[in-house]
């Protein structure tokens, strides 16, 4: 009676340190080795204008058998190959990198983190098309909270500045040739003298010629 309540005492112990021993498996030499393999896994993106709205195309390289990937809206990406997945603009996407080693299941290794850019809607308004410098007619944007009347007031001190800007280089043109006519105008008799002093000149070098 007592050796099989000692024996099922001992079953329970091993059943108990099981776990233990299997993640004891899971060495310094692996993890280093997965993690060098996670660093190895690269994400790139593209896009494309669908109704006037970028989707973007996440490429993910690099993935091996011995690793696999969750991101932050729960999708999965296991396996050798390249996963192409679709997010939103303006997103921030973390991918957390995880063991698919059998010593090492589930072992956290490292997130990497993917930042899409913010899509300015204003960037298709017509007011863009005469101010395409403009900072808020950039493709490229994060315009919260901006609203469209704040950008229209901003899309016209922009127009206006131009102008004045424009005028001045006119106005600075024009002061510039004003300026040279008035010095040949109140040098006038310099230039005749000197044009009479040349065709006087001519004339006799001409004469002597003869």
């Amino acid at each position: 009676m007592l050796v099989g309540k000692l024996k099922y005492v001992f079953i329970t112990l091993i059943l108990l340190m099981a776990p233990n021993i299997v993640h004891a498996e899971c060495s310094y030499e692996r993890v280093a080795e997965l993690s060098r393999i996670a660093s190895n896994v690269q994400f790139s993106y593209d896009y494309e204008m669908v109704a006037d709205n970028p989707i973007f195309t996440v490429h993910i390289n690099n993935l091996a058998n011995d690793i696999y990937i969750t991101d932050n809206y729960g999708q999965q990406y296991i396996g050798t190959g390249e996963y192409n997945a679709v997010y939103q603009n303006g997103e921030e996407i973390a991918f957390t990198i995880f063991s698919n080693d059998s010593n090492c299941r589930n072992e956290e290794i490292i997130t990497k983190y993917l930042s899409l850019p913010h899509f300015n809607v204003y960037s298709l308004d017509p007011v863009c098309t005469e101010i395409p410098n403009f900072q808020y007619c950039s493709l490229w944007l994060d315009n919260e909270g901006i609203d469209y009347a704040t950008f229209i007031n901003k899309a016209n001190e922009y127009k206006q500045s131009k102008a004045m800007d424009n005028a001045a280089d006119t106005t600075e043109q024009i002061t510039w040739w004003e300026t040279l006519l008035d010095y040949f105008s109140s040098h006038m008799y310099i230039f005749v003298m000197i044009i009479g002093l040349i065709i006087l000149i001519i004339i006799y070098k001409r004469m002597n010629n003869r």
